[in-house]
């Protein structure tokens, strides 16, 4: 490495290497070969510019002293050729008092023909464990460059067996006993059974036992099937907050069809996309706004009485587990909306013996979300299946920290999912507002440590807990007991019945290494509406399961 042009340089004792910055590009079907020839020629070639200064190169760099985190040095004179080891291992530690000015330098050497590596670190950036766990991936990968040169180099797995067990038989280790071949209407129908007095759904000064929640879905459910609507079939419900609303929804899959929220305040054009999109066999309507609806669709004002009057028994089942529950629109920050359906077993799969909470006849929940967020699944269906109650408030009352806690208090409430922003807004004005409550979870964004360890430290008991999901699995994918202080809240690990991996392509990433997630299980929805090319790209097939 002495190439500096200094007269009686190789009498001098002294350090007269340069590190030069080399640029490893690779390209999707790059094989192992043409890349080492490729990096080889490159190095060759970086020689012309060993006079450079790194710390220039550096400063010409958007990352600065960032651009290099990781030094890898091949030494090619004998340093290492004494090194003896009469074992097997690719690598030797050793302790050092060497110091690194990167986070991690690994030099490689050879030694009695084979190669060997040395490892420096920086103890504040990697532990021990990390450490070792660097060179068993470093050995991983050698070791099938060398067997396989001609591999593409995007198919190169980095994971140990070690960790490839740990990711997928115990980690992934999620499966728990449910009852996966009922339906939603089954299982509501039992609990109907079961507790037909217990309060099921409350609004302002309007309460509905279980009993009289199913005969009023099942009134909607028979007009309903009288229109023509059959599995699969979509009914579209623009309602404000109400009984009402929560009745419609059960008379839609009463009647075997699949329910479509959509928000009356949305604007005329998103509204009409939606309706000609999912194409519903009728409209459900209770609201004051105005809505423009085409005369070819069958409309039900649920303000009529007449709706909730005739026939109460239940009808026949006409549904299998498979069959579509809802359909909810994502809020198409790239162009339209586009709606993510959802189905009876993804629901099931949610609410029954799951692991992030505990749901009951003693459940209580207070609806935070509106009905067009996939949390109102958890709300909606974790109380009525489960025996429980659900609470519905006006958004002057919920948006108002007093009157929110007061209505809590007031009214039993246990059990409560709120969006992270609306967390920290309510901690900010009154940081005991939650300290009643049994269960408490949040999400639906980043979360802020400050407010996390506010609520933490109260120590009152609760239950609390960052959960993850987006709409395509079913509300809720992850979990995490907050009871520590952390760095960063992390998501968690996957609720029952679901799978999580790190992949880069079809490959599991190791421990720690950054890739994309990709979540499996039960709560996976069957796909996006009208859209079977993003269903195709999106919706991909599990290479490690089901």
């Amino acid at each position: 490495g002495r190439n500096a042009h200094i007269n009686g340089i190789e009498e001098m004792v002294g350090l007269f290497i340069n590190t030069i910055p080399v640029r490893v590009t690779v390209e999707k079907e790059t094989t192992v070969a043409e890349l080492i020839k490729e990096q080889q020629k490159k190095g060759e070639e970086s020689t012309n510019y060993d006079y450079c200064s790194l710390a220039e190169i550096q400063k010409s760099t958007m990352q600065g002293s960032e651009l290099i985190k990781v030094l890898y040095v091949f030494e090619n004179y004998d340093s290492g050729a004494n090194i003896e080891s009469n074992s097997e291992d690719f690598y030797k530690e050793d302790s050092t008092r060497e110091q690194t000015n990167y986070g991690i330098s690994i030099s490689g050497f050879e030694s009695e023909g084979r190669l060997g590596f040395k490892i420096m670190y920086d103890p504040n950036v990697y532990c021990d464990d990390e450490a070792e766990l660097i060179m068993d991936r470093l050995l991983k990968i050698c070791e099938e460059m060398a067997e396989k040169p001609e591999t593409v180099i995007s198919e190169l797995e980095t994971v140990t067996e070690k960790e490839k067990e740990l990711i997928l038989n115990d980690f992934n280790a999620t499966e728990t006993e449910y009852p996966r071949d009922k339906t939603v209407v089954e299982l509501f129908e039992e609990q109907v059974a079961k507790t037909p007095d217990n309060i099921a759904l409350v609004f302002e000064d309007e309460k509905l036992t279980y009993s009289e929640l199913n005969a009023r879905a099942n009134s909607l459910a028979h007009k309903l099937r009288e229109i023509g609507v059959k599995p699969d079939d979509f009914v579209a419900i623009i309602a404000d907050r109400s009984i009402e609303m929560i009745a419609g929804i059960y008379g839609i899959i009463k009647a075997g069809g699949a329910y479509v929220p959509i928000d009356p305040t949305y604007p005329e054009d998103r509204i009409s996309f939606m309706l000609e999109d999912c194409a519903p066999k009728a409209v459900l309507k209770f609201t004051t706004e105005s809505i423009n609806i085409s005369d070819e669709i069958p409309v039900i004002d649920l303000r009529n009485s007449e709706v909730w009057e005739g026939a109460s028994e239940d009808p026949e089942h006409v549904n299998t587990p498979n069959d579509l529950i809802y359909c909810i629109y994502t809020s198409g920050t790239t162009g339209q909306p586009k709606g993510v359906i959802v189905e009876q077993k993804n629901v099931v799969k949610l609410v029954k013996n799951c692991d992030y909470t505990e749901l009951n006849e003693k459940t209580v929940i207070l609806q935070t979300g509106q009905l067009m967020f996939d949390a109102s699944t958890f709300e909606i269906w974790g109380t009525s299946l489960n025996g429980g109650t659900l609470h519905l408030i006006n958004k002057e009352v919920m948006l108002n920290a007093v009157t929110f806690k007061k209505y809590m208090i007031e009214n039993g409430v246990n059990t409560l999912f709120i969006t992270t922003a609306l967390f920290n807004q309510f901690i900010n004005e009154d940081n005991t507002i939650f300290n009643f409550l049994d269960h408490l979870m949040f999400g639906g964004e980043a979360t802020s440590e400050r407010h996390v360890e506010i609520l933490r430290t109260q120590n009152t008991g609760l239950d609390f807990r960052n959960v993850y999901g987006p709409t395509e699995t079913t509300t809720f994918a992850a979990h995490y007991i907050i009871d520590k202080k952390v760095e960063k809240t992390p998501i968690g690990k996957p609720i029952s019945n679901t799978q999580m991996y790190i992949l880069n392509g079809e490959s599991l990433c190791g421990i720690g290494v950054p890739g994309e997630l990709c979540i499996a299980g039960d709560g996976l929805a069957r796909g996006y509406l009208n859209r079977p090319e993003l269903t195709a790209e999106k919706f991909v097939k599990n290479p490690f399961g089901e």
